[in-house]
């Protein structure tokens, strides 16, 4: 393919190798970025030809008619009970989607698709397409592509629907009709919700830029460090830097390397200091993210001074409701519950939530933490099923706004496994401790301090079950961890450290 490909035949080559479009898709779907970073020239190449299809074919000043698509294919009985749970809300495409014209078409591969995976549920999508008003690209591609007969249309990524009707199909006891509309201009749900993407995703156009903050954000901090990477060692510009900077430092963070995440802070603040005003709202998330770095460095007196920094800047700049002011309630919240100052620790918490419920969609990953916020609260006060209550809100959001391997989703399991041991339920908390163990061996680095807090945990339901010497164990793996990651004077490294000593003794 290499040697014979241009740019400008992306569809053919797309249709034509049978390699490529379940490759591509696969990646797109499950987000495998070793091989989205190796083909992205080709996404580019195909979204960008589709897009030139679909303005010729579909021009804004034709008044072009609604049509129907229609696509055949198999889910899990858990995703088909997903999507019955969805019924009138939104569905989205993250892979090119390719579609039919013909019912006959989709119908027989959904049939096809039944036969080889007998387990599944057989799913036709019936799909109701305005032109007029659609947010998304795609175009009839038959003139160019290696398949023809097919009357194939071809969606780009991100594809968002709106899930209607579902009901029984007569060819088959295990295949449904499932009608979507795809969302439009006028859509007030998915407006609400791309706003609020668009604000919290990377608000610049170079595609490199967006890549690595996608990728960070999904928790593949090596592979966002090796492209902020190589864009900063190719730029000389000032606001570029502190930019790349600041994104190279939460991915340093992330993999517990405070010390460098503060250096590379340090050298934003240097640009932005020469470049900005001292209240300039520029200056906020820099603040934040250092006292992110301190707070978990177990150092809170400084983390609450950054935050604070950060508070009255966005006090200044932003509007009351803004979700960034909830951000800092709500971490600002966390450093008092570590402070054990429980009145102070309400007081944000409620200012972070009444921000959140207005101004955050249902799923926000913002609106979580201060579920769980509140969730700690309940718990530090021993009322175990509130917190448990507020707990799995949290975890009810990051399940459906985070990556399967998130940390903050360990983190969530990590709790809720923590009020399970409170009511005395041993068994159900070692099993969400290893849930959260998993998540992060996928997630993070062998030394990070969330790995040590798992071990950890994990040691001490063991210990309170009597099997001393599982609890041994993962109590020297914490302590092994903290002696590598933490400071001598860090919390947690202490409690690690007594942990051991105590069931040594026994």
């Amino acid at each position: 393919m290499a040697k014979n490909y241009q740019s400008k035949q992306a569809i053919w080559w797309y249709t034509k190798e049978i390699f490529l479009y379940p490759m591509l898709n696969r990646a797109l779907r499950l987000t495998e970025i070793d091989i989205i970073l190796k083909i992205a020239f080709f996404i580019k190449d195909l979204h960008q030809e589709l897009e030139q299809l679909h303005s010729k074919e579909f021009p804004r000043t034709s008044s072009n008619k609604p049509f129907t698509v229609y696509r055949g294919q198999c889910v899990s009985e858990v995703d088909m009970e997903k999507i019955r749970e969805t019924k009138g809300g939104l569905i989205a495409f993250t892979n090119f989607l390719s579609t039919s014209k013909q019912r006959e078409v989709s119908m027989n591969f959904a049939l096809l698709s039944l036969r080889k995976n007998p387990s599944e549920v057989g799913i036709l999508y019936v799909m109701n397409i305005n032109p007029r008003k659609a947010t998304t690209a795609f175009a009839s591609i038959d003139s160019v592509s290696a398949l023809k007969g097919e009357d194939e249309v071809l969606f780009s990524m991100n594809s968002i629907f709106r899930i209607g009707d579902i009901t029984k199909a007569k060819e088959h006891e295990r295949l449904y009709e499932v009608n979507l509309t795809l969302t439009n201009e006028d859509d007030k749900g998915l407006r609400k919700l791309t706003n609020h993407i668009r604000k919290t995703n990377y608000p610049t156009e170079n595609p490199w830029f967006r890549l690595g903050f996608l990728v960070k954000k999904m928790g593949h901090t090596d592979k966002a460090k090796e492209i902020f990477q190589t864009l900063l060692d190719q730029t000389d510009d000032d606001e570029a830097k502190s930019t790349i900077y600041f994104e190279l430092a939460t991915a340093y963070c992330a993999n517990g390397d405070h010390k460098e995440a503060l250096a590379l802070y340090a050298k934003q603040l240097l640009i932005q200091r020469k470049l900005f005003s001292p209240d300039h709202i520029f200056l906020a998330p820099t603040y934040h993210n250092v006292g992110k770095v301190y707070y978990d460095l177990g150092d809170y007196t400084k983390a609450l001074d950054y935050y604070k920094k950060a508070l009255e800047i966005r006090k200044k700049s932003l509007p009351p409701n803004d979700p960034d002011l909830g951000v800092s309630y709500n971490n600002i919240a966390g450093i008092y519950e570590k402070m054990h100052d429980n009145k102070s620790f309400l007081e944000y918490s409620k200012k972070a939530l009444e921000i959140g419920k207005r101004s955050l969609p249902s799923n926000d990953p913002d609106l979580a933490k201060t579920y769980g916020n509140i969730g700690l609260q309940h718990y530090n006060t021993g009322n175990y099923p509130e917190a448990m209550e507020y707990y799995n809100k949290t975890l009810e959001i990051q399940e459906k706004s985070l990556t399967p391997y998130h940390p903050d989703l360990a983190m969530c399991y990590n709790n809720i496994a923590g009020v399970h041991h409170a009511m005395g339920d041993n068994k159900s908390a070692l099993e969400c401790m290893e849930k959260a163990h998993e998540i992060r061996k996928k997630s993070l680095r062998p030394n990070h301090p969330d790995m040590g807090m798992s071990y950890n945990n994990i040691g001490y339901v063991y210990e309170q079950m009597g099997n001393y010497l599982k609890a041994r164990s993962n109590y020297q793996t914490a302590v092994d961890i903290a002696k590598k990651s933490l400071p001598p004077n860090h919390d947690f490294r202490r409690i690690w450290v007594m942990n051991l000593e105590r069931v040594n003794n026994k």
